[in-house]
């Protein structure tokens, strides 16, 4: 999850700069594709680490229960 932050904060930085320059429409659409791609895949790792996260619970649930 710290490497999925950590990415997202690299994808706004470029988010940021592409912004505060102006740049040639070619250069644009290269940065947009990048952009897109780190933010497709960031989603990805963060679904897979939350059907992780489930996975977990649903196991300690069922067959590790609390005694209280």
């Amino acid at each position: 999850m710290e490497k999925q932050g950590m990415d997202l904060v690299r994808v706004i930085q470029l988010a940021n700069t592409m912004k505060d320059k102006k740049v040639d429409l070619d250069l644009y659409i290269t940065q947009h594709k990048e952009m897109s791609e780190e933010v497709r895949t960031i989603k990805f790792a963060t679904q897979d680490t939350y059907r992780t996260l489930m996975a977990t619970d649903n196991y300690l649930e069922k067959y590790l229960p609390f005694k209280i």
